[in-house]
């Protein structure tokens, strides 16, 4: 009995190994292809949404864009003050 039970353990690990050699095989084997999606997968969502000018999303954008400004007005009187107190 306890012989039966530590050949199937064994054998589950062995099974275990080789399902996850070839798991990881395909996945080297697939990476190539992979590493571009992210990338197109992004430009896709990025033209959808520049053509989307509804009054929502618009106002999404134009506050985005308002708060750019500001965070670049933040960071060159920041640069400014820092400079100025270096000196």
């Amino acid at each position: 009995m306890k012989n039966e039970f530590a050949k199937d353990i064994v054998n589950a690990g062995i099974g275990s190994y080789q399902t996850l050699g070839e798991f990881y095989q395909n996945t080297v084997n697939e990476l190539g292809s992979w590493k571009d999606t992210p990338a197109d997968s992004f430009n896709a969502f990025k033209e959808k949404g520049e053509q989307n000018i509804n009054a929502p999303y618009l106002d999404i954008k134009v506050n985005v864009a308002w708060a750019l400004v500001y965070l670049k007005d933040a960071k060159e009187k920041l640069n400014a003050y820092f400079s100025k107190n270096n000196s």
